[in-house]
Order: structure tokens, then C-alpha cells, then sequence
């Protein structure tokens, strides 16, 4: 194979794209609020991720 990258190589997204689109649609109502928004997307996604994640998300979105 060579230079050619085999599939499943490296780390899975922690969201997948629906949840994105819901982390997106959460913070754009209130986007000074990131850190209570965390507490809201644990218990909505029963998924844990750090401040960077949530905001490397809304950058990339």
C-alpha cells in the first residue's frame, strides 16, 4: 500500500455530524454562554467533551 492511508486509521470523531449540527444550533442561541452550554450537551448527547472540542466544532462548522 504504501503512501496511501489505510481506512480506520487515526482517532473517530467524538460527534458525529447530527450532533454537530445540534451543538451548532444550541450555542447560536446564546453564544456567550460556552460553559453552561457544556453542562447541556452532557445530558443531551450523554456524551462528555471539553471546552476545546466544543469550540474547535464551532470553529470548523
Amino acid at each position: 500500500m504504501g503512501l496511501y492511508d489505510q481506512p480506520g486509521r487515526g482517532r473517530k470523531p467524538l460527534l458525529t455530524a447530527p450532533e454537530r449540527e445540534r451543538v451548532w444550533l444550541l450555542v447560536r442561541e446564546s453564544p456567550r454562554r460556552i460553559g453552561q452550554h457544556l453542562v447541556t450537551l452532557e445530558q443531551k448527547l450523554e456524551k462528555r467533551i471539553s471546552h476545546s472540542t466544543l469550540k474547535r466544532t464551532l470553529w470548523c462548522s
